[in-house]
């Protein structure tokens, strides 16, 4: 039974990191923070790479949350066949 919790806790910790940083991208884009493109071809480039970066990693942390669903149906379906 602990070691049961102890799985609950950390898959508890996971799903909060993860929603964490889901909600951290949400605001970034709500705020609009990557609106206007700057006017210098430097600025651009580097405007364009960190948009490109968020995609990147709210892909990669939706990926993340779909592990996260799949282990807490898991867990779910294990309770009830108990």
């Amino acid at each position: 039974m602990a070691e049961s919790n102890k799985r609950i806790e950390r898959e508890t910790l996971l799903q909060e990191g993860v929603s964490c940083a889901l909600a951290t991208i949400h605001a970034i884009h709500a705020a609009d923070l990557f609106r206007d493109l700057p006017a210098d071809a430097a600025s651009q480039d580097q405007h364009n790479h960190g948009l490109w970066l968020l995609a990147m990693l709210n892909d990669h942390l939706r990926a993340i949350q779909g592990r996260v669903d799949s282990i807490d149906a898991a867990v779910i379906n294990a309770k009830a066949e108990v």
